[in-house]
């Protein structure tokens, strides 16, 4: 048996019993009343439902819009394109891919700088400048070529190889 006033001995806490929970069935909407007209004939005074007192109604002050300053219509400025940059660009690059040919790659490299050097007096200068760069790496890719197939034509010439 155990002592209740024992600080040491364990005690059981006490639970309440669980509850059925109770079941409320949901409320079905009513319909709205149709309102009711008097019959033909009969006069009937007019059914007001009350209202609650207003409170005053201020009128909120007027503000000025604030003008905007007025601006003159300008057309829109087109954009800016460098014809002969982009031109000298485009050459260029044909140069660059055919500087293995001997003679055309030279001359594209020739044409392809010069458009460029004529659209670097416009702006944007941007492709005119790559265009310079790239045709003169063809120009020395296409020189070097050219140098090369030269020599071999001359080597072969001189020592008999073609007898025309």
């Amino acid at each position: 048996m155990e002592d209740q006033n024992n600080p040491v001995a364990p005690q059981q806490p006490q639970y309440a019993q669980p509850q059925e929970p109770q079941y409320i069935p949901p409320q079905q909407p009513q319909a709205p009343q149709a309102p009711q007209y008097p019959q033909y004939g009969q006069p009937q005074a007019p059914q007001y439902a009350p209202q609650a007192p207003q409170a005053p109604q201020y009128e909120q002050p007027q503000y000025a819009q604030p003008q905007q300053p007025q601006y003159a219509n300008y057309a829109p400025v087109p954009k800016q394109t460098n014809g002969l940059g982009i031109a000298g660009f485009v050459v260029s690059l044909v140069a660059m891919t055919f500087c293995w040919v001997p003679f055309l790659g030279t001359i594209l490299a020739i044409v392809g700088a010069i458009l460029s050097g004529i659209g670097l007096k416009k702006q944007p200068k941007g492709l005119a400048i790559a265009g310079i760069i790239i045709s003169g790496l063809a120009l020395i890719v296409s020189v070097i070529i050219l140098i090369g197939v030269l020599s071999a034509v001359d080597t072969v010439s001189n020592y008999g190889y073609l007898d025309w």
